[in-house]
């Protein structure tokens, strides 16, 4: 069974807040410490494939942009543009069909379903 702890947030010159939030047990038997792993390997799962493709395919960890706005809507396309290139049936990584299409306007077209 999981044993609630309470972390304090303070932000400076205001009262700390409490934010309840769940320690697991250190029995291996316990199904909270499973699910646990499980929520752990989801997001790595995550991690690994989108924001990893994001990082290698757009250098995402280099972005010098910092209007918040901006930022958030160049993250909107570049997860938009590697989802259409993910649908394209090469066997080729993300980054190769993204340079072939700013080279290839055939192979653009293709990569936005779109008849030339």
């Amino acid at each position: 069974m999981p044993v609630p702890w309470l972390i304090n947030l303070g932000v400076r010159g205001r009262a700390p807040r409490r934010n309840p939030g769940f320690l697991p047990t250190n029995s291996a038997e316990d199904p909270g410490i499973k699910q646990f792993a499980a929520s752990v390997r989801r997001h790595w799962g995550i991690e690994n494939t989108l924001h990893w493709c994001l990082d290698v395919t757009f250098r995402e960890d280099e972005s010098r942009v910092r209007n918040r706005i901006l930022a958030d809507n160049i993250a909107w396309l570049k997860r938009f543009a590697i989802s259409l290139l993910k649908q394209v049936n090469d066997k080729e990584s993300i980054a190769m069909p993204r340079r072939m299409a700013g080279w290839n306007p055939a192979y653009l077209f293709k990569v936005l379903q779109i008849p030339a």
